[in-house]
């Protein structure tokens, strides 16, 4: 869900909103997981998961895969390379045009 879905303000949902999903299914694509813990947010209240999603950067691609520790080699393997190139080929453009598509603010989103 993009910022602007949570129905906290009266924002119009747009090609925008569009544009952080697929924000987050590349970003899955590149290190097996969604920007946030689904577990984390399983267990907190509905506004918390709310002002997450709101108000909290997630880890860029490159900063996730390194916390996964020994599973970070397993992602990499099932992408065909090894973790210091994923990692190498995270940083960069791939994580840049990641985190624009997840940018909170929609007008710093890419508009199409």
């Amino acid at each position: 869900m993009s910022p602007e879905q949570t129905g906290v303000t009266e924002m119009e949902v747009d090609t925008t909103t569009d544009i952080y999903s697929l924000g987050v299914m590349l970003y899955e694509l590149l290190v097996g997981a969604v920007p946030f813990d689904p577990r984390e947010m399983r267990r907190l209240g509905f506004m918390e998961i709310v002002r997450i999603i709101r108000e909290v950067e997630p880890p860029t691609p490159s900063h996730h895969l390194r916390s996964f520790g020994e599973r970070a080699s397993e992602v990499a393997k099932l992408r065909a390379t090894n973790l210091e190139m994923l990692q190498r080929q995270l940083r960069g453009d791939l994580e840049f045009i990641t985190m624009k598509a997840l940018e909170k603010d929609r007008a710093r989103r890419y508009p199409s």
